[in-house]
């Protein structure tokens, strides 16, 4: 039986920004790089970024 305890760590979008995120993601935009592009979705679309850019955070 798999394990039922939920992802603490699990983010939960709107249909439509998870959409939106996987045609970014498959259809990058083709000024950018596909790095940037990669994290330019993920952050812009999914709310997704790295713990270092938080506000007051240390470097």
């Amino acid at each position: 039986m798999p394990d039922q305890t939920p992802n603490p760590k699990a983010h939960y979008l709107p249909n439509a920004d998870y959409e939106a995120l996987l045609q970014a993601i498959l259809h990058p935009a083709p000024s950018l790089c596909p790095r940037s592009a990669l994290i330019e979705a993920l952050g812009e679309i999914g709310g997704v970024w790295p713990e270092r850019v938080r506000e007051g955070t240390a470097a």
